[in-house]
């Protein structure tokens, strides 16, 4: 069995004692979600062999494939059977359509900017819309947007408006200065693999953390999607398009990327074919088959309290003993020379 997950999740990446609690929560509150019955079962029963839950599924799983690493997070650490599988939805730049290569032959001067949300986020509410277009209308660039425009909106004459885009082509043609997006894992290794810097407007899920890898890198910089004005957004598109610094430290980060010896599906058929063939007992760790407060090692805490409050009480009995002891000698010694 194998699993495309989507990898570590955290609200913010840095060490601090905050974001260790943020991240021990979520870690503990996603092992209970998988131990319940909230989730669907439809697809348990109707293809697995048995009625498992969700998390004794996982835990029968031979390879787990990891949809990030340190490209757009802080270094971690993994088990052997976690394989990074990056960029599964880069594949090789084909010619645009006829109508994208008009747009693009006529924008060669200024350039095109990317907008798009991803699939889940196709429609996007007025007043935001609204927002976006005020700012695209002051920019000498071409925008090429996946966006939901209500009717009676006015959309300025270098803005185009499409239900569909082809992304990973348009960010790989050299003519793609921007790529105004919510920072979904695939765009954000389509982007880096091309070499397109980032104006990121997080929606959910892991996208904050995404966005604020970013920024920290580099890349691009971070907006909020609820209290952004245009006039914000048309001062970060001209930081962005004007300081060639972050489109040199994506460039370098693309040449990052590029450098892995597997990468997207090539690497995820690799180690698939791999456990096929040889199984995956030299991978799979024993930490897989431990319940939860062995695994962090609550049993050992326990121990260790219980032995240290052990060695005070008969620390603090024995000195107690001593002292007595001692005591008693010494507040008899004067009576019994009176005695004499």
């Amino acid at each position: 069995m194998f699993f495309y997950i989507g990898g570590p999740y955290a609200i913010d990446t840095k060490p601090t004692l905050w974001n260790s609690l943020v991240n021990a929560v979520i870690y503990v509150g996603a092992h209970w979600v998988l131990t319940s019955d909230v989730w669907n079962h439809t697809l348990l029963d109707r293809y697995s062999s048995g009625h498992y839950m969700w998390n004794e599924l996982i835990l029968k799983s031979e390879l787990f494939l990891l949809s990030n690493d340190y490209h757009t997070r802080p270094p971690f650490p993994l088990l052997p059977n976690v394989i990074p599988v990056l960029g599964v939805t880069v594949r090789p730049v084909k010619p645009l359509p006829d109508d994208f290569e008009k747009l693009f032959t006529r924008s060669r001067d200024h350039g095109i900017i990317l907008v798009t949300f991803g699939s889940m986020a196709s429609h996007v509410p007025e007043p935001v819309v609204v927002k976006f277009l005020d700012a695209f209308s002051r920019l000498e660039q071409t925008v090429i947007a996946r966006l939901s425009v209500a009717e009676g909106v006015a959309v300025p004459e270098n803005v185009h408006v499409f239900r569909w885009l082809p992304q990973n082509d348009i960010l790989g043609d050299r003519r793609t200065r921007l790529f105004i997006t919510h920072c979904g894992i695939n765009g954000l290794y389509e982007a880096i693999y091309h070499g397109v810097p980032m104006l990121g407007f997080p929606l959910f899920a892991e996208q904050p953390a995404n966005c604020e890898q970013v920024r920290r890198r580099g890349f691009g910089l971070r907006m909020n999607v609820h209290s952004f004005t245009s006039a914000e957004l048309f001062a970060n598109i001209q930081q962005l398009l004007g300081n060639d610094t972050y489109r040199d430290t994506v460039k370098r980060g693309s040449a990052t990327l590029r450098d892995e010896p597997l990468f997207g599906p090539n690497k995820a058929a690799h180690w698939i074919e791999h456990v096929i063939k040889y199984g995956s007992a030299h991978l799979r760790s024993p930490v897989m088959d431990l319940p939860l407060y062995r695994f962090l090692m609550l049993d050992v805490l326990a121990v260790l309290i219980i032995s240290m409050f052990v060695v005070v009480i008969v620390a603090c009995t024995f000195t107690r003993v001593v002292t007595r002891t001692v005591w008693r000698k010494l507040t008899r010694q004067p009576s019994q020379k009176k005695l004499q």
